[in-house]
């Protein structure tokens, strides 16, 4: 399969080593016997990662929440320690490709939900939001877009959707190209989502980045 990106480089995902708190703080709410867990992909967000993890595990909608530290020179991997989220640290910055799908290597979930480590404001609510609209059809990813973006609703064409705040399918997931890589994830992702089924957006109204 040919990588849509431009400027496209190999995904690494390095040996890492994990921070796991024993249930991190999350109920691990499920569609039948389907896990989402949420992956936050960060580098050098020591201001807001830990709040970021924290609304996510206070939600009560994720199997696990983990934090991929993308190789910080700053505080990002203590913060987000200290809200009871897992953390991923990578040797060195590989870029948001490399962060997140070192997340999904440590996943084993059916479905995968990214967010923002930068974000100023995120509650509870914009989780739930997301999960509940993922939940209520047979999407292949369900993207959150920010007050004055898109609409509520199915969406045809995805080239423009570059939020960071997502649930994808891991049968997405599993078919984008290791020649993707850098800060295309997004792109890729949205590639491969239009091949194999529907992008639905949904509107997180209050969330701030």
């Amino acid at each position: 399969t040919n990588c849509p990106c431009a400027n496209p480089c190999t995904i690494a995902v390095p040996h890492v080593h994990a921070f796991c708190p024993e249930q991190n703080g999350s109920a691990g709410e499920t569609r039948g016997a389907k896990t989402i867990d949420a992956i936050v992909p960060a580098y050098n967000e020591e201001t807001t990662v830990a709040e970021v993890a924290k609304a996510l595990m206070m939600s009560g909608q994720f199997g696990r929440v983990i934090v991929v530290d993308d190789g910080s020179t700053d505080g990002t991997a203590k913060e987000a320690a200290s809200s009871g989220a897992e953390v991923i640290s990578l040797p060195s910055n590989g870029g948001k490709t490399a962060a997140m799908f070192a997340g999904v290597a440590a996943s084993t979930a059916p479905d995968i939900a990214f967010f923002d480590a930068d974000a100023t404001v995120i509650l509870p609510e914009h989780a739930k939001t997301l999960v509940d609209a993922y939940r209520s059809g047979d999407y292949a990813q369900v993207c959150g877009t920010l007050d004055g973006e898109y609409s509520n609703g199915a969406i045809l064409n995805t080239s423009r959707l570059g939020t960071g705040e997502r649930i994808v399918s891991r049968r997405v997931l599993d078919s984008v190209p290791v020649t993707c890589g850098g800060y295309t994830a997004e792109t890729a992702i949205n590639y491969a989502a239009d091949k194999l089924g529907k992008t639905h957006t949904v509107r997180l109204s209050g969330l701030t980045l």
